[in-house]
């Protein structure tokens, strides 16, 4: 069985961010020098949280596994476990006893593909959650259309939150989000309309983050909107935004609106300074995987659930 040395000394620091280095190194062949910086940073900063073990290629790896101490805190922020893993070490390796699979775990995908196999011996991997990033400078100026965009504000809320419930008919006010790393395949739950209001409540009122509306001729009623959060790209800890909340009214979908509205969100959030976006999809949600390969976001990490292969 292979050997994990679990770090905890600060002068394990450098064997620490060169596994994360190395690891990682297609990912950061894919930010420009003067972003990299942040990666450095953002490890250390895992190193302080976190749990971590790293598995040396002389006996197995490489491999590095993180686990947060304090798990579940946010569910978008750096509390989420971490594993990368080496061609070497795939198919053979098995995680630290003090490393359950009960929960997933974000990985780099450094062909830009989801797992199509598990790196972990005897056991089965699921990708729940892909994410996609693109660069803003690479998302096309939108054309002109007939829709009216907005930057949206506190007078917007109503007809934003009514627009949700047109286009989420499902949502229910007791039910909850399912949390980060799940997906619909793990959760009977669904998302939260009161959660939802509340952030976008926040989100305008305390300049939390941006949102964005389109609107038809004259009339003011929302008909898509778009909303994001401020969040450095996971793994990387680069800053950038993600997209929090995308929708559409049914009756104006399939006319590239969603893209259209997105495309103009971020010429806005460039004039912020902002870079990169990113956002999570489900692997099972085709369409939105599209829309999203066809504004240029390309896959650069998933979360994963392992289990036990049966028999």
């Amino acid at each position: 069985m292979a050997t994990w040395r679990k770090l905890t000394q600060e002068d394990e620091i450098p064997s620490f961010i060169d596994a994360a280095a190395n690891l990682h190194q297609p990912l950061l062949d894919r930010i420009p020098r003067d972003e990299r910086p942040f990666f450095f940073d953002a490890w250390l900063t895992r190193f302080n949280h976190c749990d971590a073990w790293r598995l040396p290629t002389s006996v197995g790896g490489p491999a590095l596994v993180t686990v947060p101490r304090v798990a579940d805190r946010h569910e978008y922020r750096w509390q989420v476990r971490t594993l990368a893993v080496g061609a070497a070490a795939e198919d053979t390796l098995v995680l630290p006893p003090e490393v359950g699979v009960d929960r997933s775990f974000l990985m780099p995908c450094p062909s830009g593909q989801p797992t199509s196999r598990s790196v972990l011996a005897e056991m089965t991997a699921t990708p729940v959650q892909l994410g996609l990033v693109v660069r803003l400078d690479d998302v096309a100026v939108p054309a002109p259309v007939d829709w009216r965009l907005h930057e949206s504000s506190e007078q917007d809320m109503a007809g934003i939150l009514t627009l949700l419930e047109r286009a989420y008919p499902w949502l229910e006010e007791t039910a909850s989000r399912p949390p980060i790393g799940t997906s619909a395949r793990f959760t009977t739950d669904t998302p939260d309309l009161h959660r939802q209001r509340e952030e976008l409540r926040q989100l305008v009122s305390h300049d939390a983050g941006w949102c964005f509306h389109a609107t038809i001729d004259d009339d003011a009623t929302p008909v898509a909107m778009a909303s994001y959060l401020a969040l450095p790209l996971p793994l990387l800890g680069v800053p950038a935004v993600l997209t929090a909340d995308l929708a559409v009214d049914p009756p104006y979908r399939g006319r590239g609106l969603a893209r259209t509205l997105q495309q103009f969100a971020c010429t806005r959030l460039q004039r912020s300074g902002v870079r990169w976006l990113h956002g999570n999809i489900d692997p099972d949600n085709i369409a939105s995987r599209r829309q999203a390969e066809g504004m240029g976001r390309t896959v650069w990490w998933e979360t994963v659930r392992f289990a036990a292969v049966d028999g």
